[in-house]
């Protein structure tokens, strides 16, 4: 009982208590509410519509501009101009995939942020009606991603685990039904002849399912390795005394570039580190056959 009560507030709720008001008021609302079902539905599914097609309407006025997705039954992904809405500066990029893409390119030249723009633009797309482009058309489909995997500690898991488990959930679902994958830097959590086997079988298998999938890899060798089960484009950087600059413009063919080494020395490693660097690098390049860049 709230104190401040007056005595004739008191013995009103006292009146209340004793003649079950509040239960009587509640059984005549339930009541209503179940003779009205289907009105009191539509007028939530209403609301709701009207809620989200305002929430819609402003995100698209928030965007420098925007485009309806074009759905189709073939397993194609052709865009224009297409961008990642949480940019503030994007780069937007055009394409059209025919078939599933492998995209290579050097370190921080795009292709996480790529493969983002597109898989938000499929959620998009398939939810709002609304893509980040001026020109998008795919077959719809659940997206599903292995992207920033992480170990975890408290579970005793490594992070190549991780990695495993995250591609045994993408290739499942492929299994079931016809999906949009995106994978990001595919097994780099192991040594490079497993990684590499590893990397070709998993997504051969991919391949042969009915879906999309569009993978991001450092490895020079799985793009001759998936060729042509898996068409190739990268991204790209140019280096000058005054630093490494990008681009971020989506380009056909694998990647022909490096820029690990070079960043060790804008970041301020020693020109000894560095050279040794280069020497060691060479020297694998010679041995296995590959030309020096």
């Amino acid at each position: 009982m709230q104190k401040g009560y007056s005595d004739l507030e008191l013995l009103q709720e006292y009146l209340h208590i004793l003649t079950l008001r509040d239960l009587r008021i509640y059984r005549r609302a339930m009541q209503t509410i179940s003779a009205h079902r289907a009105e009191l539905r539509l007028l939530f599914e209403s609301a709701g519509l009207l809620d989200a097609a305002l929430s819609t309407l402003s995100f698209r006025k928030s965007l420098p501009y925007w485009a309806s997705p074009s759905f189709q039954e073939k397993n194609t992904v052709i865009f224009s101009k297409l961008y990642h809405p949480l940019l503030r500066t994007p780069a937007p990029n055009s394409g059209s995939f025919s078939s599933d893409v492998l995209l290579t390119g050097s370190n921080a030249s795009g292709k996480s942020t790529f493969l983002k723009a597109l898989g938000v633009n499929a959620i998009l797309a398939q939810s709002l009606f609304t893509c980040t482009a001026e020109h998008f058309s795919f077959r719809p489909g659940p997206v599903l991603s292995s992207m920033a995997v992480q170990d975890n500690l408290t579970a005793g898991e490594s992070y190549f685990m991780a990695e495993i488990k995250s591609l045994k959930r993408v290739a499942d679902a492929a299994r079931a039904e016809s999906c949009f994958l995106l994978i990001d830097e595919i097994l780099k959590g192991t040594n490079t002849v497993e990684r590499l086997a590893a990397s070709q079988a998993v997504l051969e298998e991919l391949h042969r399912r009915d879906c999309f999938c569009i993978a991001a890899t450092h490895d020079e060798e799985l793009p001759q390795r998936l060729s042509p089960q898996y068409e190739n484009y990268h991204f790209q950087e140019t280096l000058s005394p005054e630093g490494i600059t990008f681009d971020y413009k989506l380009y056909p063919g694998p990647s022909n570039s490096r820029n690990a080494i070079a960043l060790l020395s804008l970041t301020g490693f020693s020109r000894s580190v560095v050279a040794r660097a280069e020497a060691l690098a060479g020297k694998t390049l010679t041995e296995k056959g590959l030309p020096q860049r």
